[in-house]
């Protein structure tokens, strides 16, 4: 099965290397370990391409979206080897996926929208069940505080593409926020493991989604990435 394309736009590699750049190239604190959080991932997917005879060419990571069937994935990563992938699927990531959660993979038939600035891709996946979003009761907010932002040195949680020995899930916390001119706002995150993070989301302490991490520029620290904001309310 094809997939749909005739939305789909040159990726501009360039504005998203810049970006992370700037992000990177700021006044960096020294890093400071964080408490190991397990994330309940049920929402985290893995993103594959094969080719025509059914070889796996592409693998990232993406996440299931609270409306049955929609899909993120970083775009740049999403893009890699295009000519050589014919059909995409999406299948729960097995490092966290509940014990009900399907094991076969799900068709992606269509590319409903490209944000270039964010580095998103949002797919359709007909069959995928909506994300539950909810995680565990946590008693120490108010819930008119659940829609806010990640404060400063808060803990989050990441979801990123295999790399190496290194983790899927690992730890982070917000080191910063940078403002891009009239780019969309840029948190500079810490991860202590120093495995960096190639593309990937990022989640609070309630396992819910708040930001896609951007690619790294050539040679960047890998104890830092760069994250852009996920509007909860707007990112559909």
């Amino acid at each position: 099965m094809q997939l749909v394309s005739a939305r789909r736009k040159t990726v501009p590699r360039l504005r998203i290397a810049l970006a992370a750049s700037a992000c990177l190239a700021s006044v960096a604190s020294a890093a400071s370990g964080a408490i190991v959080t397990t994330a309940a991932t049920s929402c985290a997917l893995r993103l594959a391409g094969r080719d025509a005879s059914g070889n796996t060419v592409l693998q990232t990571v993406a996440y299931a979206l609270d409306r049955p069937g929609l899909v993120l994935a970083p775009l740049s990563a999403a893009s890699l080897g295009r000519p050589r992938w014919q059909r995409l699927q999406a299948t729960p990531d097995p490092v966290g996926a509940g014990p009900s959660a399907p094991g076969h993979p799900i068709d992606v038939t269509e590319v409903l929208l490209e944000d270039t600035r964010r580095d998103l891709v949002l797919l359709r996946a007909p069959g995928l069940e909506a994300c539950d979003e909810t995680g565990a009761a946590d008693a120490d907010r108010e819930p008119g505080a659940l829609l806010q932002p990640p404060g400063d040195d808060e803990a989050l949680i990441g979801i990123r593409d295999r790399d190496g020995y290194r983790p899927r899930l690992f730890q982070a916390r917000l080191d910063r926020r940078i403002r891009a001119g009239a780019g969309p706002e840029l948190m500079r995150i810490r991860i202590p493991d120093g495995g960096g993070a190639s593309a990937g989301f990022l989640l609070d302490r309630r396992h819910r989604l708040v930001g896609s991490i951007l690619p790294p520029p050539p040679g960047a620290d890998r104890l830092y990435a760069c994250a852009v904001p996920i509007d909860r309310e707007r990112r559909t």
